[in-house]
């Protein structure tokens, strides 16, 4: 197969997988804001020796986080097929 042959291809491939792609990626983005903020509260707690109790969350929340956790997970599976 020529170069010129595989582009029909590989421009079929990037039109079907961009979009999960570019979805995931802002998945990402959003789990490493949460994951700083975290971090930066941990480390204030630290700095001035106290704790920050954490208010319980809605369960419409929960029932979003496992959804982020199911599309990350089912994005690292097709990654991983790719290996």
């Amino acid at each position: 197969m020529t170069a010129k042959e595989a582009i029909p291809t590989l421009q079929a491939t990037a039109k079907m997988l961009l979009p999960g792609m570019r979805h995931a990626r802002s998945l990402l983005d959003v789990s490493i804001q949460v994951l700083q903020y975290f971090e930066a509260q941990a480390a204030k707690d630290v700095g001035m020796g106290t704790f920050t109790q954490p208010a319980e969350a809605e369960q419409k929340l929960l029932a979003e986080v496992e959804n982020v956790r199911a599309l990350l997970s089912a994005f690292g599976r097709l990654q991983g097929k790719g290996n």
